[in-house]
Parts: C-alpha cells; sequence; structure tokens
C-alpha cells in the first residue's frame, strides 16, 4: 500500500475530506502567521533598540577616550514626548572628529541643531516662541530614520561649547550606542502573547484536523480490521495531515510579509515601527516550516490511539465514562493557593507563590471546564421537558470533553484579557507619587548656586514674552529625624508660595515659621536635620525598609544625634511642626521645611525651579525654561502622566487586540467543531429524523449544545480574570474603576457562543436536505 497514493485518492474521492484537509491547511496557515510575527517581536525589539542606544550615550560609564559631552534630557510638546540632547566638543576635539551612529549626519557644533523630520515639520508648524525657540542655533540637518526609535519619534541635538553644559554632563567617545538597548518589556510581552494565541491556534487546527473525525476513525478502524497493520495506519494518517500541514505552511509563511507591514503600523512607547522591523530571519522562518507540520502530524497520530489499540471499540462506538464531582476540588484548591499567594505577598514575602497560583488558575481550566459542561447537561436532562434541551443536555452529558473542546482555545485570552483589563484602569487612575507640585507647575532641577540667577533668567524671558507666571526656587532635601531611623521626602520652601506652587494640603499658613508634615505623620521638635537629596541613605543589614506612609526607615540608624549627618535645623534647637490639614501619603509622606528654619541655604546641593504656567501658554513657558537652563529637564505633572499613559495605552492596545485576534480564532475553531460535530452525527441525526423528529427540534439541540458550553467557559473565564484583577488592584491598594474595555472580555464571550451556534444549525440545514441512507 502505497500510502501517499492511497491519501490523494481519498482525498480526491471524499469531499469531506477534502473539506477537512483545506480548513486544516487555514487553521495552520493562520497559526504559522501568527507564531512567525510573535517570534520576529523580540528581532524587532532589537533592532529598534539598536537604533536608539546613541541616545542614552553616557548614561553606562565613562568611556577611556571621551571626546564629547553630552547632556540628556526629556521635554514635551502638547501631548507628545520629545529627547532632547545638548552636546559639545571637548578638550581639544573638533565637531569633525567625533564618531556618529548611522542616520545622523555629523556632530554638531556650538550653535548648529540636528533635529528629527517629524521635529522640524513641528517646529516650522508652530510659533517660535513655543517650540523652535527651545533649539537655538541653525538647523543644519535632519536625523536619518536609522537614527530613530520610531519614525514619529521626535529628538533633537543641539550643539554648544563644552563651557555652557551643566556640570551633569556625561563625557563620552561619540554619538554612538555605547550599550546593547533591549525592550525587555516587550519580549516579555511577545512570549505571553505567544502562549496566549498559541493555545486557540492549536485548538483550530486540532478542531479542523477533527472535522471529519469520526468518519475518519471508522473508514481506519475498518482498515485494521480488514488486516492493515498500525504502521501502516498511522503513515496513513501522518501523511493526509502532513499534506494539508504543508501547504497550510507554505500559506502562512507566504503572508508574513504582507501581514508585517500591518504590524508595523501597531504603535508602541509612543510611534509605530519601521517596516523591515517585522521581517522575519531565515532561522525563524526554518523552525517555524519545519516545527509546524511536524507538530499536526504528532498531534494527528497521538489521536488514532483507539484506533490501533481497539479498532473494534470504535466502530461499536463504546460510551465512556463521564468526568467526576472531585474536579471541583481543584477549583477550590486553586481558589485557596491564590488567596494563600495574595496574603503572602501583602506581607512582604514574594510574588512567587502568587505567579505560581495564576498559573495554576489557568491550568485548572481544562479539568473544570467538561465537569461543568457535564453538570449543565445533567441539569438538562433533570429540569427542562423540551425535545431539543433534552436532546441537547443528553449530549452535553455523555460527551462533555467534545462539548468542552470548541470553547477551551478562548479560555486563556479571555482570562489574560480580563484580568489586565481590570488591572490596568485602576493603574491609569492611581495618583501620581513623589513630587508634590501642582498640575500647573513646571520645573526643572538645578544645583542651587545656579538656582536664582537661572531663575532670574526665566522672569526676563516671562516678561519679554508677556507671560504672567509665578517663579520661586525650592530646595530638595531629605528630613531625617534625631535618631537618625526616619527620613522623609522635604521640600524648603516658604509657606505662601507652597499654598500656591504644591499639593500639599497645608490649609492655613502661620507666622510662625516651621516644618509642616501631614495629618497622619509625628514628628519630634528637636534633632531634625536636613540631608541633601542625592547623598546615599543610611542602610542597615537589610537595607531600608520604606513605610506605609513613604517615609524611609533605616534599621541600622543611629541613635547619637551628634553622629547622624545632614545640617539641623535652627542650629539644633527645637522646631515648631505644624500639622497640614490632610493626609501626605500620596506625596510619598513629603514635609515642607520653611527657610528660616535653614541658616546655610547652600548646604542644599539641589534646588528646583517652580514656574507657574498659565494653561494656553504651557509651551512659551517650556521654551523659557529650556533656553534659561539649557540641558535641564522640564518636568510637570502633565508630562508624567503622558509618560504613564503611553504604557497603560500601549498595555491596552496590545491586550484588546490579543483578546480579538483570539476571539476571532476562537470563533474559527467553533464554527469548525460545530461544523464537524453534526457531520459526525449524520447517524444519528438521520435515525431521530426517521423516528419523527423535525429539523427544526434537531437545530434547536444542536445550537443549544454547541452555544452553551462555549458562553459558560468564556463568562467563567472572564469572571476569573475579573476576580483575579481585583486581588492584585487590592495587593497594590488600587481602586478598581468600571472602564468600558472591560466589556470586551463578555463580548468575546457572547462572539464565540452565537459563531458556534450559528454554525450548528447552519451546517444541519445544509446536510439534511441529503440522503442519510449514505451513512
Amino acid at each position: 500500500m502505497n500510502p501517499l497514493a492511497l491519501a490523494l485518492r481519498i482525498l480526491r474521492a471524499d469531499r469531506r475530506s477534502r473539506l477537512s484537509a483545506v480548513l486544516t491547511s487555514a487553521g495552520v496557515a493562520i497559526g504559522t502567521v501568527l507564531v512567525v510575527l510573535l517570534l520576529t517581536l523580540p528581532d524587532a525589539a532589537a533592532a529598534r533598540g539598536e537604533r536608539f542606544a546613541w541616545q542614552y550615550v553616557g548614561s553606562h560609564g565613562t568611556p577611556a577616550e571621551a571626546v564629547a559631552l553630552v547632556d540628556r534630557s526629556s521635554d514635551v510638546v502638547g501631548s507628545q514626548p520629545i529627547t532632547r540632547l545638548d552636546v559639545a566638543a571637548s578638550g581639544d576635539a573638533s565637531p569633525e572628529a567625533v564618531p556618529v551612529a548611522p542616520g545622523i549626519p555629523e556632530f554638531p557644533a556650538s550653535g548648529e541643531v540636528l533635529l528629527s523630520p517629524a521635529l522640524a515639520d513641528l517646529v516650522a508648524r508652530l510659533p517660535p516662541a513655543e517650540l523652535g525657540d527651545r533649539f537655538p542655533g541653525a538647523v543644519i540637518g535632519v536625523l536619518g530614520q536609522e537614527a530613530l526609535s520610531y519614525p514619529e519619534q521626535l529628538v533633537a541635538v543641539v550643539g554648544h561649547h563644552e563651557a555652557e553644559l551643566s556640570a551633569e554632563a556625561s563625557p563620552v567617545a561619540g554619538l554612538i550606542g555605547d550599550r546593547f538597548m533591549s525592550d525587555i518589556f516587550l519580549i516579555t510581552l511577545s512570549m505571553v502573547g505567544l502562549a496566549v494565541l498559541a493555545v486557540p491556534s492549536l485548538v483550530l487546527v486540532a478542531s479542523s484536523a477533527r472535522l471529519t473525525a469520526a468518519r475518519r476513525e471508522r473508514r481506519l478502524a475498518s482498515m485494521r480490521l480488514a488486516g492493515a497493520t498500525p504502521g501502516q495506519v498511522l503513515l496513513l494518517t501522518a501523511v493526509e495531515a502532513g499534506i494539508a500541514a504543508a501547504a497550510g505552511t507554505v500559506v502562512g509563511l507566504s503572508l508574513t510579509i504582507p501581514v508585517s507591514g500591518l504590524m508595523s503600523r501597531i504603535p508602541w512607547q509612543g510611534g509605530t515601527w519601521l517596516a523591515g522591523d517585522f521581517v522575519p530571519e531565515v532561522s525563524t522562518l526554518l523552525l517555524v516550516g519545519l516545527g509546524v507540520p511536524l507538530l499536526v502530524i504528532l498531534a494527528a497520530v497521538l489521536g488514532l490511539r483507539r484506533v490501533v489499540s481497539s479498532p473494534l471499540g470504535v466502530v461499536i462506538a463504546r460510551r465512556r465514562r463521564g468526568p467526576s464531582a472531585w474536579r471541583l476540588v481543584v477549583l477550590v484548591s486553586v481558589g485557596a493557593l491564590f488567596a494563600a499567594g495574595l496574603i503572602v505577598a501583602q506581607n512582604g514575602g514574594g510574588i512567587g507563590l502568587l505567579i505560581f497560583s495564576m498559573a495554576a488558575i489557568v491550568l485548572s481550566a481544562s479539568v473544570v471546564g467538561p465537569w461543568l459542561t457535564s453538570v449543565i447537561g445533567v441539569l438538562f436532562t433533570t429540569v427542562w421537558r423540551r425535545p431539543s434541551t433534552l436532546l441537547a443536555g443528553r449530549r452535553l452529558r455523555d460527551a462533555p470533553q467534545a462539548a468542552y473542546r470548541s470553547a477551551s482555545g478562548v479560555v486563556l485570552a479571555v482570562f489574560v484579557g480580563a484580568l489586565a483589563l481590570t488591572v490596568l484602569p485602576g493603574m491609569s487612575t492611581a495618583g501620581t507619587v513623589g513630587r508634590s507640585f501642582q498640575a500647573d507647575v513646571l520645573y526643572g532641577d538645578v544645583p542651587t548656586s545656579e538656582a536664582e540667577a537661572i531663575a532670574e533668567r526665566i522672569r526676563v524671558g516671562l516678561t519679554e514674552n508677556e507671560v504672567a507666571g509665578a517663579v520661586a526656587t525650592a530646595g530638595r532635601a531629605r528630613l531625617i529625624t534625631g535618631d537618625g531611623r526616619h527620613e522623609y521626602p522635604a521640600l524648603v520652601l516658604d509657606c505662601p508660595r507652597a499654598v500656591e506652587l504644591t499639593r500639599l494640603p497645608i490649609g492655613r499658613c502661620s507666622e510662625e515659621p516651621g516644618v509642616w508634615v501631614g495629618s497622619e505623620l509625628f514628628l519630634p521638635d528637636t534633632g531634625l536635620r536636613l540631608r541633601d537629596v542625592r547623598s546615599p541613605r543610611p542602610a542597615g543589614p537589610s537595607g531600608p525598609d520604606t513605610g506605609s506612609n513613604g517615609a524611609m526607615t533605616s534599621p541600622g540608624g543611629s541613635a547619637d544625634a551628634a553622629s547622624a549627618p545632614g545640617v539641623p535645623l535652627a542650629d539644633g534647637g527645637p522646631v515648631t511642626v505644624h500639622t497640614m490639614a490632610g493626609s501626605t501619603a500620596e506625596l510619598a509622606g513629603s514635609v515642607l521645611v520653611e527657610p528660616a528654619l535653614v541658616p546655610d541655604r547652600d548646604s542644599i546641593a539641589e534646588s528646583s525651579i517652580l514656574v507657574s504656567a498659565p494653561a494656553d501658554q504651557t509651551e512659551v513657558v517650556r521654551t523659557v525654561l529650556s533656553r534659561a537652563a539649557p540641558g535641564v529637564a522640564v518636568n510637570s505633572l502633565a508630562l508624567t502622566a503622558i509618560e504613564n499613559g503611553v504604557l497603560l495605552d500601549d498595555l491596552r492596545r496590545v491586550t484588546i487586540l490579543g483578546l480579538s485576534i483570539a476571539a476571532l480564532l476562537a470563533c474559527a475553531s467553533t464554527i469548525v467543531t460545530s461544523a464537524g460535530s453534526v457531520l459526525d452525527r449524520r447517524q444519528t441525526l438521520g435515525a431521530l429524523t426517521a423516528a419523527g423528529a423535525s429539523v427544526s427540534v434537531l437545530a434547536r439541540a444542536l445550537r443549544t449544545e454547541a452555544a452553551l458550553p462555549a458562553l459558560a467557559a468564556s463568562l467563567g473565564a472572564a469572571v476569573v480574570g475579573f476576580g483575579v484583577g481585583a486581588g492584585v488592584l487590592w495587593l497594590l491598594g488600587l481602586e478598581i474603576e468600571v472602564h468600558p474595555s472591560l466589556a470586551v472580555p463578555v463580548a468575546v464571550a457572547v462572539a464565540v457562543s452565537v459563531s458556534a451556534a450559528w454554525a450548528a444549525g447552519r451546517v444541519l440545514r445544509n446536510v439534511s436536505g441529503e440522503p442519510f441512507a449514505t451513512e
């Protein structure tokens, strides 16, 4: 027997075998495209990292031979972030001798500027006072795409004299990447996506391969009873599956190029990708091209255990034993394990148990799902008496594994999607921790010795641009208690200015200068000291601990106030401690120290320049700040919100996209499974029709048995995902927010169940006109 010739003859003669092969090829093609794209993501992230590595030059140490200085900072225009590098050739080096990365025309000399194409367009469109004046000098060229993280990135390289840069400028060997930049987060997401989407892809392939499973099993069992050896049966099956898998793999690989073009348009970290980022490596194509067909063949061969071992059992179709109620213990156990993981993590025991419990929840679906399907079947046969419901219940009770199989692929995706879409809105509404300034305040951190001069230049710039904005300087420090065991972020600023420019809940200022603390804190009035914000914190054997109010607690702190580092307040005498009108827990336990208590202001090494910007002139104020303090990062709550929003939007977009793809795969697999279920039971359906059952009753029964397991499994996964997400938010101390995106997992559940019901009814109507006697 020639297996290849026999397989081709079966495909030519049997229309249903051809249909099964075509659907198997389609499923393999879809799975191949997804696997190739997900495996290409790490390479795309590496290509992007290689392009923008030069933008972080100098942040990884000092080179042996430095020829330039770089001061990197972040800025924003509207809601778009800007990466700015203020550069200068150092020592005797000339700008022409400084090496540059691909895509950079040349190293800019003093008074010269390089802009990315997108930033150059913005500079041309906006008034100079809003953007262009931030980059003083002549624009001598634009950066090529080889030097940009993404095509829309806003980057400026501004040339200076060496003396014009701040003391924090980093010596570098050139504008070249000195370290490989890898997006670990994106690579991790690609691995998660591979796991989440691989399951529905495999289910689709398996569903397609099982489209006429019962018919094929009977055919192969008959061959075994007629004298075919197990090896011949397995070889024939492998050839049949291999033909379909090979065709699907070829189609899938040929589709990766056009689909990769669509992938490059999906934004990540603020912009899209270059067209070549998602071109797969030859090794990836070989791995997928050989691995996918082998997996399909292996799955087909492993599915023939009954045919090989007991062909007579296939022919007489013995009933299998249903799932035991003991499976419910697994669900209770993983729920208890997750609760224990939350408690352990809350008490500082790490998140290892929590991650393990979440993985156990996902795996438990394959154990609990068939049992739940069987319970639904028992409920139908016990409570309802409609013929269609009784038929559906009998099917769910007798073959729960087969009924659940079509919905199993979407369970993991719905669970992960519901979990992510529950956590992300809560993270987006979390309060901004740390800097305590008002939303309309722009600030930059500078050396205290230069703060007043910079502030005066800002005042002059605001006057020239006719902008009414308050300008102040505030010292940055940490307040330490006398025993050295507790410290808090401190702002050195007079009380009226603090009320105007910060979010500290001070209430009414007092005529007596003092230290202002949140209502949840208690401070002694003696022994208080200020430490420079950049000096190292003291730590005991296990390092400093962070209290619930944001304060630092040092286990090894000394009780000797005389030996404690820092500058004593009020020359070491007692100070007045004022209690604010509210809590500062959201502001990391920040405290306010009035300048009258600090005898030597220069002892505080770093200060913040604060400028209140009118809402309609924010960009002008940013420009004035950039001109007054070149290379100093101009920050604000708005910029922080933009940076956080980019990440959260990326995560939400990826989650919804992955969930949508999983939903399409699940709908396709349920349609194929429902169709195969009808085709495989034409004998039973013919007998029921001959006994007097109407096609409408059979259609309702098939729709019910197809839709209910899919709906129950998907909704159950969504509910569990919401519950796990709520537990994670509780652990993080965040509130649950009802976001419209939470409806996506529920919509997926409904779509999967509707597609299953539609397919079952449609196929029954098609086959009901055919003579059942052929079976």
